[in-house]
């Protein structure tokens, strides 16, 4: 225990805030519009297509991975 190696964490708290301030940014409308446009043909209803567009978002978008295993329990 003498020799304890520091190891960095990081910790992400996915309060919504960053969701918040993508919503209200002016990337917003472009990025959705770009997202939807590119699976509006694949898709065969408005939830389908609203899930592939969820999944399309990212942590920089204030989501975590849909990839995550606490994101699908």
């Amino acid at each position: 225990m003498a020799e304890l190696k520091k190891i960095p964490i990081l910790i992400l708290r996915f309060d919504g805030e960053c969701l918040k301030e993508f919503l209200a940014s002016t990337q917003f409308e472009p990025e959705m519009i770009n997202i939807f446009s590119q699976i509006e043909a694949r898709s065969s209803s408005l939830r389908e297509s609203i899930m592939m567009a969820l999944e399309q978002l990212t942590v920089d978008h204030g989501l975590p991975p849909s990839s995550d295993s606490w994101v699908n329990q």
